[in-house]
């Protein structure tokens, strides 16, 4: 702990040109002292009511929006952020599309030695481990939920869902949500050939779920190749390739009771575009999992609550998700809150983005083009000309930006330095297998898991050689496991 805090600090003590009024390093890290994240010190804009050098304060517990170009300080903040949030205790979720920003934030943890709060890497760029994102047959909530979410999700994300297809394929999820069975299988529900309709049909307990597989499994073979070959060839992107497989058919989800109701854990979460074909799709799927999960807040008590933020780099890969403006508006009172950064506003559903700028404490603008500095200069409260801040926006130097927080005159202000802290490649390789092996299992396990799978589907197929299996389950899926 001793060592990040001599890195803010020294940081703090530099981006301010010595000027620290009663505003010490624990100031940064204690909310206490300082009633917030210092997001940084003033610089002259207008009468906006600061003196030069003057802390400029974030609105603790609120949504954070943060807009600006490439390399203009946007990862930046976010670590500093969320450096603010956990050597406060507090509970942390960072969702990075990229992988860079994560990393450093290893790095941070890393450097805290013992004093690091509980952390968990999800990291799809991994060769050694695989995030467990089968949300379907092992992620909270109903079978319906599950299944509506990946539906709408896939709808999204593979143009050209019609009618047919959304409905068959709701179909298939729904029996393999309720059966516990992954993504993975859908082609065991749909196919003519399909070696799990026998199975499905006996243990599906919703009596319209069971009906509609009926109908479907009373069409021609022609006719259920034709539809299975449609919905196919939407999902061929990831249930074909084997990264996406591997995570789809983990038989396992992300811990969110782990991750969001435990104070003081951290969790990491890179799923690196360059490297993964459907990073937004797991976004997504993580994203709605915990939307569905904050929602469920509303039936606990308060003090059950425990507070966290969500911070999502690349907010645009996120796209539409059911009731994520809901949480944007009550999460508060929920215990939960988000910080979404972007490089531009075109790239983000509008109702999204509307939701975001009302309801958010903080808005933050970094350089940007002219086009974004003028959307941005309109959200600036300021007694300057509109062009005015614009041309401001546009003209900021790596570091500063245009801060917007409700009920005050806006502000300009240079963030300080942050830098990365240096950290053997020991330790830091000690502290993200740690990481690892506490958010995923490993690449041989859940190839084991799929080959013991593959084995039972076997058996399934051939009467005389049926597996003995416990009824309900399958190799791999552990036994009281959630829904």
């Amino acid at each position: 702990m001793e060592g990040l805090v001599r890195v803010l600090e020294a940081a703090f003590t530099a981006a301010s040109g010595g000027f620290r009024k009663t505003i010490g390093a624990q100031s940064v890290v204690s909310p206490a002292q300082a009633g917030g994240f210092v997001i940084g010190h003033a610089l002259p804009f207008g009468n906006c009511g600061l003196e030069p050098g003057e802390p400029v304060i974030g609105e603790d517990g609120l949504p954070t929006l943060v807009m600006g170009g490439s390399g203009r300080g946007k990862t930046t903040y976010v670590r500093r952020s969320t450096a603010f949030e956990f050597t406060n205790g507090r509970t942390v979720v960072s969702l990075d599309f990229r992988g860079d920003g994560n990393r450093d934030i290893c790095r941070d943890l890393a450097a805290m030695g013992s004093d690091a709060p509980p952390t968990a890497l999800l990291d799809a760029g991994s060769e050694t481990h695989v995030p467990p994102f089968d949300f379907l047959g092992h992620g909270g909530g109903s079978a319906f939920s599950r299944a509506s979410v990946m539906r709408d999700v896939f709808k999204e994300v593979a143009e050209g869902w019609g009618v047919r297809i959304a409905f068959n394929a709701l179909v298939a999820f729904l029996a393999c949500a309720e059966l516990g069975l992954g993504l993975t299988e859908i082609r065991e529900i749909l196919a003519p050939d399909g070696r799990l309709r026998e199975y499905a049909l006996e243990r599906i307990t919703d009596p319209a779920t069971a009906a509609s597989l009926r109908d479907y499994c009373s069409l021609t073979t022609e006719a259920q190749s034709t539809q299975w070959q449609e919905i196919a060839n939407k999902l061929h992107a990831w249930i074909f390739q084997e990264d996406m497989r591997l995570m789809l058919g983990a038989d396992s989800a992300p811990d969110l009771r782990r991750m969001l109701d435990v104070p003081g854990n951290v969790t990491l979460v890179s799923l690196g575009v360059s490297k993964v074909p459907a990073a937004a799709l797991m976004g997504k799927l993580l994203v709605s999992a915990i939307v569905r999960h904050v929602m469920a807040r509303a039936e606990v008590e308060k003090s059950d609550r425990p507070f966290f933020r969500l911070y999502v780099d690349e907010l645009s890969n996120l796209g539409h998700i059911g009731g994520l403006e809901e949480i944007l508006a009550e999460g508060r009172r929920l215990g939960a809150s988000i910080t979404g950064a972007f490089q531009e506003s075109s790239q983000i559903p509008a109702s999204l983005l509307r939701s975001f700028r009302a309801n958010a404490a903080t808005q933050i603008y970094f350089a940007a083009g002219a086009a974004e500095a003028a959307e941005a200069a309109a959200e600036v409260a300021s007694d300057l000309p509109r062009e005015a801040v614009r041309q401001e926006i546009m003209s900021l130097k790596t570091g500063q930006a245009i801060v917007v927080r409700r009920g005050l005159p806006a502000a300009k202000v240079q963030m300080p330095d942050f830098p990365v802290p240096t950290v053997s490649e020991a330790q830091l390789q000690r502290f993200t297998e740690r990481a690892l092996d506490a958010g995923c299992p490993t690449r041989e396990t859940v190839r084991s898991i799929l080959a013991a799978r593959e084995r039972w589907l076997v058996g399934l197929g051939d009467s005389a050689c049926k597996p003995s299996i416990d009824h309900g389950r399958r190799p791999g899926r552990k036994r009281g496991s959630d829904e």
